[in-house]
């Protein structure tokens, strides 16, 4: 009588958990308990609606009109990192979801954008809200959204409170990792690297560009804080009204000087966070590329220019390579943003278009130094 092989049960446990993993109801609750956004084009609507023309000859305008146009397209992928757990959270997976933009007609865009939303945000919102589009259909730029997921912060807020994100692993490292894939899907180096962010995206885009300020062009921050302004989530609410715990210019300082433009936009009415950290991110900026000695507090500006944009004053102070706009009349708000998402302010200055403009006057500045 043959004897019947012995059962492999871990192989075959392997095979239901793996069956179970990629069941259709499985993906389904994990995409809602994590808080995962989804790829629509109904679910965007218009940054800038309009209807334009006449008659049956009527186009719509914005990130919804773009993409049912086919003008623009959007993709899913998933940035990991080894080093990229937190360590408030040493149990999370490090990986996190990315949302990438880019003209469907240009299949090598010359430039990468990192765009980091907020808090209680996510990218398509972020994006339509914000109009990065016409900088994707204007400049050739591929934009770069990874998404926070609730497991990670309930409030789809960065880390950048967390002790391994402000010593460059953690979220940070998620974010390189997630510049590299992209980087790695073009036929040749873009010419330039830049990242922009809102509130808590902001303070991850210091992070980032304190860590790595080799991986980058420029940056732009639009009400955040500097990189080590705080190091606990029980510090980081007292310190975005109080300012930092410490002297932010330590981090800046870290690394060999590294020339890394910066724009920072802040509203001098922002109830969320206190105007004072917008000089701070200056003061890390300015340690950043050798220009301010460690715990030096921050020079007076070489010039001040003063405008009116939208019906609000602007006062945009320029040291060296690195500007400061303070918005009067602005809260915590995307400046010139659609009001229709919060956290945004219809009226201007047009915090997307001087960001677009700054970045690509440091990419060609750059191209001109490398030429000679």
């Amino acid at each position: 009588m043959r004897s019947k092989p012995p059962v492999d049960i871990r192989a075959l446990v392997g095979r239901l958990i793996a069956r179970l993993r990629d069941s259709r109801p499985l993906r389904w609750l994990l995409d809602r308990f994590r808080g995962r956004p989804r790829v629509d084009a109904r679910d965007v609507p218009s940054a800038d609606a309009h209807s334009r023309g006449t008659g049956d000859a009527v186009r719509e305008d914005g990130l919804a009109g773009a993409l049912a146009e086919g003008r623009l397209s959007l993709a899913w992928s998933e940035a990991f990192a080894r080093s990229g757990r937190l360590r408030l959270a040493p149990w999370l997976p490090p990986h996190r979801p990315v949302l990438t933009l880019r003209a469907s007609a240009d299949p090598a865009p010359r430039r990468l954008l990192v765009w980091l939303h907020g808090c209680d945000q996510q990218p398509e919102p972020f994006a339509s809200a914000t109009r990065v589009h016409r900088l994707v259909t204007g400049d050739d730029w591929l934009v770069v959204m990874p998404a926070q997921e609730r497991l990670a912060n309930p409030h789809r807020c960065w880390n950048w409170f967390d002790a391994a994100t402000v010593e460059g692993d953690g979220e940070v490292a998620i974010v390189l990792a997630a510049i590299d894939a992209a980087i790695a899907t073009l036929p040749a180096p873009p010419a330039g690297v830049c990242i922009a962010g809102m509130s808590s995206g902001a303070a991850l885009a210091a992070a980032c560009v304190t860590a790595a300020p080799e991986r980058f062009t420029a940056a732009a921050f639009h009400s955040g804080v500097a990189a080590g302004a705080a190091r606990g989530p029980l510090s980081a609410r007292r310190v975005l009204g109080a300012g930092p715990d410490g002297d932010v210019t330590r981090l800046g300082a870290r690394h060999a000087p590294r020339p890394v433009a910066s724009l920072t936009l802040h509203g001098r009415d922002d109830p969320v966070v206190a105007p004072a950290h917008a000089r701070e991110l200056v003061r890390q900026m300015l340690a950043l590329d050798g220009s301010l000695e460690t715990g030096a507090p921050l020079p007076a500006a070489e010039r001040t220019e003063t405008s009116s944009i939208g019906g609000r004053e602007m006062v945009l102070e320029h040291y060296g390579a690195h500007q400061l706009a303070l918005i009067a009349g602005l809260g915590h708000a995307w400046s010139g943003g659609d009001e229709r998402w919060p956290y945004n302010d219809a009226m201007g200055p047009d915090a997307t278009t001087m960001i677009g403009r700054f970045f690509d006057a440091r990419i060609r500045a750059a191209a001109t130094e490398h030429t000679f």
